[in-house]
């Protein structure tokens, strides 16, 4: 998590640190969680494009097609939330139970898991990097917490690297008291020439 003041390039370092991943061969996915997208939508919506484009990817992948096929099952239910600016259809039929109760708190780990195992499947990993989650509710950064506790727990090759103010390590940690071991929080100075 880098944490610093406004005007200290959090962003650019996250741009920098995509650009690494991609050389290295990760499927990387970014996204910023500005206040108008947040009070218009939740994290579900702000994620939809971009799980959808990554399990698309995975699918189009030659080595683990069928693997792939039933990881992007579990996008369907989670992107058929409803959103005025959804128009993507989905191409896959949803698997009934898996990732459908409706909760971010369930269903996010599960495409987290899905995501994981279908990009281990074919020797990838997945990079998501989220800007500014100062703007993220309580509800949807407890969501991201248990999504990256089950993906640490099952092994999977799915990291999440995120900026905000010095203060979303406190929000992290109200929105779920273990979120201080997940993330290693690193303070952005302001480069000074």
């Amino acid at each position: 998590m880098l944490l610093g003041l406004g005007g200290t390039d959090k962003i650019a370092l996250l741009s920098e640190i995509g650009k690494i991943a991609q050389e290295e061969g990760l499927l990387v996915s970014k996204v910023e969680s500005t206040a108008r997208e947040i009070l218009s939508g939740n994290l579900a919506h702000l994620l939809y494009q971009e799980i959808r484009k990554v399990m698309q990817t995975l699918v189009g992948s030659e080595h683990d097609r069928p693997t792939a096929k039933q990881g992007l099952q579990a996008p369907s239910h989670f992107t058929a939330a409803p959103s005025s600016s959804n128009h993507m259809a989905v191409s896959v039929e949803p698997e009934p139970g898996l990732a459908d109760l409706g909760d971010l708190q369930y269903d996010l780990p599960e495409i987290f898991a899905s995501i994981g195992r279908t990009a281990q499947a074919i020797d990838k990993g997945w990079l998501l990097l989220i800007d500014d989650m100062l703007h993220l509710s309580q509800n949807d950064l407890a969501a991201l917490m248990m999504a990256i506790h089950r993906s640490n727990q099952e092994g999977l090759p799915v990291l999440l690297i995120g900026t905000g103010l010095p203060k979303v390590a406190r929000l992290a940690g109200d929105a779920k008291p273990y979120a201080e071991r997940f993330f290693h929080y690193a303070n952005v100075e302001p480069d000074f020439h």
